[in-house]
């Protein structure tokens, strides 16, 4: 696009119609499109929008400076341009526009200032919420426990915001089935249909389906199919059209009053969102939690979220992979130290005790802190082995195959105490071809044996 400035407009030209500005001719643009962006700023800064006649010319100067500097691989001028719109665009109450402006701005501020960026991300996600885009709020919680997990490196705080994506994208599976059911009904209203047998719809529901629920292809059209055929054909003058208008919808969920003039004759499209798609997003945000708990140690957590993983395995596949982590998520807790042996030790005075009093006092410590560290050791193979034989009970895939020879083994060669019968059920679970690499598999198999190689040298 070419740019020409002025006080307080900048024209946008597409490029098909110039000729494309290679070398001197880009550098002279991007400096009439800084000096422009630039004296706008600083005159808005000085005055304020008081006193600015023309604040759509200053914003969608703004605006296009802000869109420039992006293409040209400026985030940071291009996310100062975009704050700046945004700002006009919420002191006109153009709320709109604003949360856009504001969208692409953050985009910016992730390559420039990832701080800043999750900042922003954190309050943009309750102004999607309040306008009802509950995938977008998701996508924010999403994108800022990123940045948090992968640039600035704090783990603990991307958990959080791991966690808040998977709630929004749990309660956007509901509010989008509820509006749904509702759409169904209104439309049966609306067509002067009378209801059909009271299950039809939970039929159309059956594990969540929005798309088959939204459809008036489901089974109630199947059930319908019989009927039609005696039904007076309405003129198509007054056929429903379809309405990307979703306000009347929306008030009518919130418990106002429903325009049925302008009700859509087929469903919302943003629900019939398939459920594969929505399954994808939700799995991947989990499958993230479950890496960084396992990073952090947090085994009880990882349990319970690979166990949720499991959950949310279609029937047709196996889930037996997320369950031999639960499983091993178990073991893991074998390793867990006592704290404390160190002041326990310290804790006896010299001055006061003999020798042969401290070195009484030393081993008693000692034992204490060794038979503790072995309860845990013997609770966590317990506990292991009956969560092994529950989830058995629940998937019978789980009774066979590799992971199911992997447990056995590995529950085995504790009770031997052998490192080695350890390494070998590990070595042959790896030879399998359809094994993959996974780096939570690496870090619970590498603290069970810790767990073991501990209970090992306490008894060498």
């Amino acid at each position: 696009m070419a740019v020409s400035s002025s006080a307080n407009a900048m024209a946008l030209v597409p490029m098909n119609e110039v000729a494309s500005p290679t070398g001197a001719e880009m550098q002279c643009l991007l400096a009439d499109a800084h000096r422009a962006y630039t004296a706008a700023e600083a005159q808005l800064l000085k005055d304020g929008l008081a006193l600015r006649e023309d604040w759509m010319g200053t914003r969608d100067l703004f605006f296009a400076a802000g869109g420039l500097f992006a293409a040209v691989g400026e985030p940071a001028i291009a996310a100062r341009c975009l704050l700046h719109a945004t700002f006009i665009n919420r002191a006109f109450h153009s709320d709109d526009e604003a949360l856009a402006t504001l969208a692409m701005s953050v985009e910016q501020l992730k390559q420039s200032h990832p701080r800043i960026a999750v900042d922003a991300l954190l309050r943009l996600a309750p102004c999607y919420v309040r306008e009802d885009l509950r995938y977008q709020a998701a996508r924010c919680y999403r994108d800022a426990a990123e940045i948090l997990e992968n640039v600035l490196d704090e783990k603990e705080a991307a958990v959080v915001q791991y966690r808040a994506a998977l709630d929004m994208y749990a309660e956007t599976q509901v509010a989008a089935s509820e509006r749904a059911r509702h759409w169904e009904r209104q439309k049966r209203r609306l067509d002067g249909t009378p209801r059909q047998h009271p299950h039809s719809l939970d039929i159309c529901t059956t594990n969540g389906d929005v798309a088959n629920a939204a459809a008036p292809e489901g089974v109630e059209a199947t059930l319908l199919g019989s009927k039609q055929q005696h039904q007076l054909v309405l003129p198509k003058s007054t056929a429903l059209e379809p309405s990307s208008d979703v306000v009347s919808l929306t008030s009518s969920v919130d418990g106002r009053g429903c325009n049925s003039v302008g009700f859509p004759a087929h469903g919302p499209p943003q629900y019939r969102v398939s459920t594969t798609v929505q399954r994808s997003l939700t799995d991947a945000c989990r499958w993230r939690l479950v890496i960084l708990l396992t990073r952090l140690g947090r085994y009880e957590e990882v349990r319970e979220a690979a166990l949720a993983c499991a959950a949310s395995v279609p029937l047709t596949l196996p889930k037996t992979k997320y369950l031999l982590y639960a499983t091993l998520c178990v073991l893991a807790r074998g390793a867990a130290t006592v704290e404390g042996g160190v002041s326990a030790n310290s804790a006896s005075d010299p001055a006061v005790a003999t020798e042969a009093r401290q070195s009484t006092e030393t081993a008693t410590t000692e034992t204490f802190a060794a038979s503790s560290v072995d309860a845990v050791y013997f609770d966590s193979l317990y506990d292991a082995e009956k969560l092994f034989l529950a989830l058995q009970d629940e998937d019978r895939t789980f009774q066979r195959g590799k992971e199911n020879a992997l447990v056995r083994a590995i529950l085995t060669a504790n009770r031997a105490c052998s490192l080695a019968a350890f390494d070998d059920a590990v070595r042959t679970y790896k030879a399998y071809a359809t094994t993959g690499s996974c780096v939570v598999f690496e870090l619970l198999v590498k603290q069970c044996r810790r767990s073991l190689f501990e209970h090992m040298e306490r008894f060498a």
